[in-house]
């Protein structure tokens, strides 16, 4: 189990940390709705500060990007939260409010999943407006997607090149559905099965 359970907790910190960048920008539309939902996307997603786990996002959205539930969700989010932001700025458009519910898509510059651009869901809670849903990818740009990935287990293994290459390799054979679930339903059972070989003799 070592060595699965080495991958597992590898990619698991890889993809919270590319989940919690999923948001921010600036809309530049007129409505006081509008600016709040484009603050609460912004604040996510270019601040570290702990306090959007709770006051930008809903539970909801927590549990979906953090793996966890409850206290346990908002907790991930916090310490994550905390690190250096992972987008340098985001364009947020296409805002489109029905009552107490939102969407709009958010497009992130710079940082760990640069050119993604992101179909969100949002939520008014007490007067607030909060992310609620990472809904998609408005568009998914693969190579950027790979790139990241080869890149943040490069750190986790001290760049060890024989294993970027054959992660790189790997990637290879999983399809755009399954590497944009490893995201959006932080799915990393495909993985554990698809990259197991790469970490052969590592220490787990």
């Amino acid at each position: 189990m070592g060595k699965t359970h080495a991958i597992a907790v590898m990619v698991a910190a890889i993809l919270a940390a590319l989940a919690l960048a999923a948001c921010g920008g600036d809309d530049g539309g007129g409505s006081e709705d509008e600016d709040q939902i484009t603050e609460a996307i912004e604040k996510s997603a270019t601040e570290a500060d702990a306090s959007a786990c709770t006051e930008f996002q809903t539970q909801n959205f927590v549990e979906q990007t953090s793996g966890g539930t409850g206290e346990e969700a908002v907790e991930r989010c916090r310490e994550g939260q905390q690190e250096e932001p992972l987008a340098e700025s985001v364009d947020v458009s296409d805002i489109e409010i029905d009552g107490d519910s939102a969407s709009a898509a958010a497009a992130l510059n710079g940082g760990f999943i640069d050119g993604q651009s992101l179909e969100l869901g949002l939520a008014k809670e007490d007067g607030q407006w909060k992310l609620d849903e990472l809904v998609g990818f408005a568009e998914f740009d693969r190579a950027k997607y790979v790139d990241s990935i080869v890149q943040g287990i490069g750190e986790e293994t001290g760049g060890a090149q024989e294993i970027q290459t054959c992660v790189r390799q790997a990637i290879e054979e999983v399809s755009d559905a399954q590497l944009q679930a490893t995201f959006l339903e932080n799915d990393d059972a495909v993985f554990e099965r698809s990259l197991a070989p790469c970490f052969e003799g590592q220490q787990g």
